[in-house]
């Protein structure tokens, strides 16, 4: 009985090894065939796609239908002909945006990601050739808060559209190359989106807003479109800020009812019309923040101030630039500061170096140095030598090409040679007997401290060539303290007894070492 019943369990043990084993192939196989679902939506996962792993997706797609709100997908490099619907909330990541790529092939009467929920990120992808006989783009966008970002997308009839059911977008850090139509908001309307930080080149339009409000447009590239770098019509309330727009047929076009539109500190270069119908919009920030850098302005800067003293007169014939700029990216540069470095003491007929930080303003720089002695110096990185012995108070004033000043000032200690060490002084504890700290009696011929209870050290050290560099107190070659200045103060406490040898050491700016022995006995 006791063998048959052996045989028995190794049987049973071997049934649910080959049962285990059959469910681990099935699993694996509706994993690479996109069919097995979440299993736990609660938690937040990573799925890839391309890779060599048994958890791997063939397709991206797959992949998405399988994730829950929340989860990552990673696409291995290559090249995906698909088309994608994006249901869920995740981030969808690709290893490279050069050769990550989801090909829409022509085809389809589809976009290559078509996005319809809320919380979607898109990063990573080479996106390349929606259809373009339906004017389909490489992404279309129907929901909220959705974020493309570090993409290639090229060679569509639309880069991107962002439909009017979709708000607070961003679309960040990408390169839009060959496209019709880079990016449209789609009318009736599509409003609150950032757009911010893209290349737009070798299209028709780079951004095209139609009946589209409450947007930025913010820190673009945007050059050689055939017809417009943008487009606005019927918009309004949209911010055009920091873009540098140029070699474009148009630099922007203004049509039908905008209004209320800002466009300011952007750079306007070599485009055959830099405006083209300026409807009702603001051109500058005010003074002295400025307005926009036109290639074309003629009007002089005589006050110096960077901003042109007449204003540029932008087509649409009562528009006008009040403040323009009179130089590229003038609106990124800082103001005229400087910070002096140098030595704070030293002795006379040394060789000092001194040096001047300069930050902002425009170069090329002028400097002027004082060094209160009748000498004045006028580079960056000026040596001096002082003669004489004194406090001297160096001055730096900086001059940059738009005859901005700044200036610093520093103090110096020069010194002459010092050969003497520096003075000790015990105050505390003179030669007595001591009670908690208190002096009760005084000895006048005995060097030796009694002390009863704790005791406060105290030790003044005075240089009258220089400076004190430090003071050192060692107890019974232990205890070591450094003291940055010629104050000493260091608190005995009752636990230590017995017989004690204090020793004092002090170093002056000029090298020389002075020191001092204190004897106590401590009950």
């Amino acid at each position: 009985m006791h063998v048959r019943y052996e045989k028995s369990l190794q049987r049973y043990q071997v049934v649910v090894i080959l049962i285990l084993l059959i469910g681990y192939s099935i699993q694996s196989q509706a994993f690479s065939n996109g069919s097995l679902m979440h299993s736990d939506q609660s938690d937040s996962k990573t799925y890839f796609v391309g890779g060599d792993g048994p958890f791997n997706f063939s397709k991206i797609q797959y992949a998405i239908d399988n994730a829950s709100d929340g989860d990552t997908i990673y696409v291995y490099k290559g090249i995906y002909f698909e088309h994608l619907v994006v249901d869920k909330s995740i981030y969808l990541h690709g290893e490279n945006k050069s050769n990550t790529i989801i090909h829409g092939s022509n085809s389809g009467d589809v976009p290559c990601i078509k996005i319809i929920k809320d919380n979607v990120i898109v990063e990573g992808f080479n996106i390349i050739w929606a259809d373009w006989e339906y004017h389909e783009p490489g992404i279309k966008i129907y929901s909220d808060n959705v974020l493309i970002k570090n993409n290639n997308i090229s060679t569509h009839d639309k880069g991107i559209i962002v439909l009017p059911s979709s708000q607070n977008s961003t679309i960040t850090n990408n390169v839009f190359y060959n496209n019709h139509e880079s990016i449209w908001l789609w009318p009736p309307g599509s409003h609150y989106h950032l757009i911010k930080n893209n290349v737009f080149t070798f299209g028709d339009y780079g951004v095209i807003s139609k009946s589209s409000n409450n947007n930025i447009i913010k820190n673009n590239t945007i050059s050689t479109q055939s017809w417009a770098a943008l487009l606005f019509e019927d918009s309004k309330n949209n911010t055009i800020i920091e873009n540098t727009i140029s070699n474009n047929s148009r630099g922007i076009s203004i049509k039908g009812i905008s209004f209320d539109n800002v466009v300011y500190h952007n750079n306007f270069i070599e485009n055959i019309h830099h405006v083209a119908g300026s409807g009702d919009t603001i051109w500058d920030n005010g003074y002295p923040d400025g307005g926009n850098y036109w290639d074309d302005y003629t009007g002089e800067d005589l006050d110096g101030d960077g901003i042109g003293d007449q204003p540029y007169q932008v087509s649409g014939g009562k528009n006008y630039d009040h403040y323009p700029c009179m130089r590229i990216d003038q609106w990124k540069e800082k103001s005229l500061q400087v910070s002096c470095e140098g030595p704070k003491e030293e002795f006379v007929n040394n060789f000092l170096q001194f040096n001047s930080i300069v930050k902002g303003g425009l170069p090329p720089y002028q400097w002027k140095w004082d060094f209160d002695d009748d000498c004045q110096e006028f580079i960056q990185y000026p040596i001096h030598q002082f003669q004489q012995p004194g406090k001297y108070n160096v001055s730096c004033i900086v001059t940059d090409s738009l005859n901005n000043t700044a200036s610093d000032t520093m103090s110096i200690n020069i010194y002459d040679l010092d050969n003497i060490p520096p003075d000790i002084t015990v105050l505390s504890p003179l030669h007595g007997i001591y009670r908690n700290n208190d002096l009760i009696y005084g000895f006048t011929n005995i060097p030796i401290s009694i002390i009863f209870g704790p005791i406060t050290i105290a030790v003044s050290v005075i240089d009258y060539e220089s400076t004190v560099s430090y003071v050192n107190l060692t107890i019974e070659n232990t205890v070591s303290e450094t003291f940055n200045n010629g104050d000493v103060s260091y608190f005995l406490s009752d636990s230590i007894k017995g017989f004690i040898k204090i020793e004092i050491k002090a170093k002056d700016f000029g090298g020389n070492i002075a020191q001092k022995k204190i004897d106590l006995i401590k009950i």
